[in-house]
């Protein structure tokens, strides 16, 4: 509980940091895109969750609209 708290308190002193440096758009779609994709991978990795086709091919898309956001 005490890991994720500081964790958790981390993450959001970066979002604040990142907010005075860009819009609050472009920060938020980035943090959420990131936060899927990261989910995914976990719940890959430690659960044993499949990653179909499908699914990887949806996290292309959001990889793929990251990357266009920032351009």
């Amino acid at each position: 509980m005490a890991i994720g708290l500081v964790v958790y308190s981390l993450a959001l002193v970066i979002f604040a940091w990142l907010l005075r440096h860009a819009e609050l758009a472009v920060i938020f779609t980035l943090w959420v895109g990131v936060a899927a994709v990261l989910l995914a991978i976990a719940g890959w990795w430690l659960f044993g969750e499949a990653l179909s086709l499908r699914r990887l091919a949806g996290l292309a898309f959001v990889i793929g609209g990251m990357f266009l956001l920032q351009m």
